[in-house]
């Protein structure tokens, strides 16, 4: 993930072309064959559903105006945090859900967003791990923390202040609302 997004920090670098799509993502190129063979004539844009959740979460009214937000997309295998700032992603970190509880989800949080937490931890703690492109702005430099997932009741049991995301008008379509904004900015459409 990190190698995918030094060179060019946005959101929308999770989403892949149809010949950008790595050999290690056998699943996904098999979406892509089969999308090109249902649709010879439409283009492909493939994204993973965490990062475009996350990418939905900045499409949410609330969170749109934030300088540098927090999105975390709960879900019920993996929880995946961004910090976004100016449209840059910061940092990424990722768990699994099943280890984590409120206490430990807003601990894990505030330190990744102060630059505290390390990816050995991440990875020691039996989650995926974490890295930073840049240093992060510290948490209460944080403006929005955004929440999405089906899990992301979790975090109303935090002191943490939360938006539940709900890009146009429904958290069900955080995803979606990704998805679209990705190939808006791929294929720069208007």
């Amino acid at each position: 993930m990190s190698e995918l997004l030094e060179g060019n920090p946005k959101p929308e670098n999770f989403a892949y072309r149809e010949k950008e799509i790595p050999p290690y993502l056998v699943r996904m190129k098999s979406v892509a064959e089969a999308s090109v063979r249902q649709l010879p004539w439409a283009k492909v844009l493939l994204m993973d559903t965490s990062p475009d959740a996350l990418l939905g979460c900045l499409k949410d009214q609330s969170v749109e105006k934030s300088r540098s937000s927090l999105v975390v997309n709960v879900g019920n295998g993996h929880t995946i945090a961004a910090i976004i700032s100016e449209g840059n992603i910061v940092g990424v970190m990722e768990h699994h859900t099943q280890l984590l509880n409120p206490q430990k989800i807003e601990r894990l949080l505030i330190n990744f967003a102060d630059g505290k937490l390390t990816d050995k931890e991440v990875f020691e703690d039996n989650g995926h791990g974490l890295f930073y492109l840049s240093q992060p702005p510290s948490f209460s430099k944080i403006e929005t923390v955004a929440a999405t997932g089906p899990n992301r009741s979790m975090l109303a049991k935090t002191s943490l202040s939360v938006h539940f995301a709900a890009p146009a008008g429904d958290v069900m379509m955080t995803g979606p609302v990704g998805l679209v904004e990705a190939a808006k900015r791929k294929f720069k459409l208007e």
